[in-house]
């Protein structure tokens, strides 16, 4: 249950959250989340939220492209942070920097393990360690405040032999431009394994296309001057949105 106060001078809404009449998203091995501050209630520079984890279950490596923080609120955790392992309990917190490999796991073979999470940045995504895709939290937990369209840009590179160390300097130049993005989701590099000198980016943003896009942007000209000398060709850019999920 969610209850709007009344508005404030900057006319934004206060807003109480009652956790246990949430709904909670089910995840991948018998978690549980309930989403609390997001983007859908006005939060423009957070996310928090609860997530239950059973006996014996874990979330997966990951690392965030935000600052998180964990508290313990009930039961008994082992928080893996980078490589190393941390017993924790009640009210224990934890601060994990960006791009810092982490994961929490509760070592109880009767008891669940409930924790409070805060995301530094509305737009956090899960970088999963196992190399599956990138995920923006909100849309995970059906939080996002975007509408329009799923699109997907897929930019093939292919980069003048010798400079693939430069190319992966001039795209993470861009980081901080794209993630200031409201609409941009993820972004992230593949590298060819059969063609040498060849890689892929993958863009994903909520449309309508070109809404908040990174080519208006002032930064994406002086980038491209950079980018340009780097490559045999022209970029192949591509624009596609789901037509069809298998499984």
């Amino acid at each position: 249950m969610t209850i709007s106060l009344p508005t404030s001078t900057a006319g934004q809404a206060a807003t109480i959250m009652r956790p246990g009449r949430l709904t909670p998203v089910a995840r991948a091995g018998g978690v549980h989340t309930i989403p609390l501050v997001t983007s859908e209630i006005g939060a423009g520079g957070f996310l928090s939220g609860l997530t239950t984890i059973p006996p014996k279950g874990a979330i997966a490596l990951h690392r965030h492209n935000c600052p998180e923080s964990v508290v313990i609120l009930d039961g008994d955790a082992v928080a893996q942070i980078d490589s190393d392992e941390h017993a924790l309990t009640a009210h224990d917190t934890t601060f994990v920097p960006a791009h810092v490999p982490h994961r929490v796991a509760n070592p109880s073979s009767t008891s669940p393990l409930t924790i409070l999470w805060i995301y530094g940045a509305t737009d956090a995504t899960r970088i999963p360690a196992d190399g599956a895709p990138t995920s923006r939290i909100d849309e995970e937990l059906g939080t996002s405040s975007l509408s329009g369209p799923l699109i997907e840009e897929t930019t093939t590179f292919v980069v003048v032999p010798g400079r693939d160390d430069d190319l992966r300097a001039v795209l993470e130049s861009a980081r901080a431009d794209l993630q200031r993005m409201t609409r941009v989701l993820s972004v992230e590099l593949r590298e060819s394994l059969t063609q040498p000198h060849r890689y892929v980016v993958v863009t994903r943003w909520r449309g309508p296309s070109g809404s908040g896009s990174w080519y208006d942007s002032e930064a994406f000209a002086p980038w491209r001057a950079r980018l340009l000398p780097l490559l045999v060709e022209t970029p192949e850019v591509e624009h596609s949105v789901r037509a069809w999920l298998a499984f």
